[in-house]
């Protein structure tokens, strides 16, 4: 089997760590029982220790690490050095797959296939204005702006005082960008919909399933006895209580990780205003994935 990456992509607060939960019990647990420990096997790509080898090429670019055009020039590598520990290793991140200055986010020759998750745009402007405090107006801002520049955060950056920052950039780009970018990588893809998965999670388990064994042939071990443990365990409403009781470290101080786990709040929260602004600029895409008429 080829050493490559297994990438599991989305735009922020589209249920990336909901399908985590899903692939970690999938392939981390012998018995298909979710706990938020499993999400420590499908990291943020974009995590400081995956850096920590610029230090000894150029010091000056590991302590720069928090601007773009610093970082950018070492994901390709950061990927190779990553790729040689393991048969396939999965990898979380919400950067659209672009370049910045001819380097590339990532190519055909390190990924092993790719998951994306997608969601209505209208319904992420309400779940990503709680979760950043901003105004939705703000997040639609956000959304609608093909250059904007996210940031990964991690709580804890002692174990690498000498960035300067804990906060990793990545271009997150606009909604459509973001998902039509990753549609241009040539490698098995498997689309799915953040609505679907909360509609029919069994028949979501059987796509995700069958994309593992038949286009990337990945052999997934118990599968039988797993899937109806996943299905449990792996629910929104579990998720949820989940956190609730231990806490998740992905959380913020201004919301819960896991908030509603519902579709078309737009409806009752967006003014008609502000979903006519978001239809207006994802027009094309938001037709083709059923999200308009």
């Amino acid at each position: 089997m080829h050493k490559k990456i297994i990438w599991v992509t989305s735009y922020p607060k589209s249920g990336n760590t909901w399908l985590r939960s899903i692939l970690s019990s999938l392939f981390y647990s012998s018995d298909g029982k979710f706990d938020f420990e499993l999400l420590q096997y499908i990291k943020h790509f974009d995590s400081p220790e995956n850096y920590s080898f610029v230090k000894k090429i150029n010091k000056n670019d590991y302590e720069n690490l928090s601007k773009i055009k610093v970082i950018s020039k070492y994901r390709i590598q950061a990927q190779e050095k990553l790729i040689t520990k393991k048969n396939f290793i999965f990898f979380k991140t919400h950067s659209a797959n672009v370049s910045l200055n001819s380097h590339q986010y990532t190519n055909e020759k390190n990924s092993f296939g790719l998951i994306y998750i997608v969601r209505d745009p209208r319904d992420i402007v309400i779940s990503y204005s709680k979760y950043q405090n901003i105004s939705i107006d703000r997040a639609i801002e956000k959304i609608t702006n093909k250059a904007v520049i996210e940031y990964s955060g991690f709580k804890n950056n002692d174990e690498f005082p000498s960035l300067i920052t804990n906060k990793l950039p990545y271009i997150m780009s606009s909604w459509d960008i973001n998902f039509l970018s990753w549609k241009r990588l040539d490698t098995p893809q498997l689309f799915i919909k953040y609505e679907d998965l909360i509609n029919d999670p069994l028949l979501i388990m059987k796509k995700i399933t069958t994309f593992f064994q038949n286009k990337i042939k990945i052999e997934i071990e118990n599968l039988d006895s797993k899937i109806e443990n996943i299905v449990n365990t792996t629910n929104f409403q579990f998720l949820k209580k989940q956190e609730q009781k231990y806490g998740f470290s992905e959380s913020t101080t201004y919301s819960d990780f896991f908030r509603k786990g519902t579709s078309n709040q737009w409806k009752e929260i967006l003014t008609k205003k502000q979903a006519e602004r978001i239809e207006m600029a994802f027009k094309p895409l938001m037709k083709r994935l059923g999200y308009i008429t």
